[in-house]
């Protein structure tokens, strides 16, 4: 009878040992639709009126679904991106004017945009994942293609180079590269620790677009909201050496702003879907 009792103890803890394991923050197994709130775990929450988080659900919601399409997309994929629940809390600087990125059209990372206020339509890169390692490889072709006289003349301070590895330079790049040390990221330690990045032009967009439910799915979570901020972009301005782009929040109209004058920035990644 003793072990027979052992045993159904031993049964009943491993169930809850067992459970405790399974819980899950969301009512979705992954995120699939704009506004869905992704937790560390994996699971999601679409967002609707009167949802109400608990204190633990609050401290693992991670991001919110801004975009799922194709439209964002270099080759074509579908895909679901996310923003990150802390933007920067003051002006970061697309880069700083002693980075070689300041003066060189980083052409591989331009995109053209097309149409109206709230009705752009975008070609060219708009993927931004990569744009960080786009601006190194375009440095290190324009230093190779260079020749001597044309360094001496073009480039007194000496051959330009890859200097993307210097984070102090490219803050922006970086804010959203190394994000999961934001205090209130709550990624991490988790397998959403890395990823992130400053989003393109076309990217930010869609963000304005989804503004209303990506605004109230984030106060829900306690993050920080766009409202009517500016934002840059990874996004090199077309014609502008020294330019990049950057949103209006409060109207949906992209500007031009030069790389070493700081906005506000935010970070996404792309999730999945499982």
């Amino acid at each position: 009878m003793k072990r027979t009792f052992l045993l159904i103890m031993t049964l009943l803890a491993l169930a809850a040992v067992s459970a405790e394991e399974q819980k899950c923050f969301g009512e979705k197994p992954h995120a699939d639709t704009v506004g869905d709130i992704v937790f560390a775990d994996g699971t999601a929450m679409a967002w609707r009126e009167g949802l109400s988080f608990t204190d633990e659900q609050k401290a693992a919601a991670i991001a919110v679904i801004f975009y799922v399409g194709t439209e964002c997309s270099n080759d074509g994929r579908k895909r679901i991106l996310g923003v990150g629940l802390v933007h920067s809390n003051d002006y970061v600087r697309w880069c700083d004017s002693d980075a070689w990125a300041y003066c060189e059209y980083i052409k591989p990372i331009e995109c053209s945009i097309n149409g109206y206020i709230g009705k752009y339509t975008f070609e060219g890169d708009t993927d931004g994942s990569d744009n960080l390692e786009q601006i190194g490889a375009c440095l290190s072709t324009r230093a190779q293609n260079l020749t001597d006289d044309e360094v001496a003349y073009w480039y007194p301070a000496g051959r330009p180079f890859d200097d993307t590895e210097n984070e102090s330079l490219y803050p922006a790049f970086y804010f959203a590269k190394n994000y999961a040390k934001q205090s209130k990221s709550h990624v991490y330690g988790t397998r959403y620790e890395k990823g992130w990045y400053l989003p393109s032009i076309a990217e930010l967009f869609q963000i304005w677009k989804n503004k209303e439910t990506v605004d109230a799915a984030i106060r829900l979570c306690g993050g920080d909201e766009f409202g009517e901020w500016h934002y840059l972009s990874s996004t090199q301005f077309i014609d502008k050496t020294d330019y990049t782009h950057e949103l209006y929040f409060f109207t949906g109209s992209e500007h031009g702003r030069e790389k070493d004058f700081g906005e506000f920035v935010c970070a996404i990644r792309e999730f999945d879907g499982r």
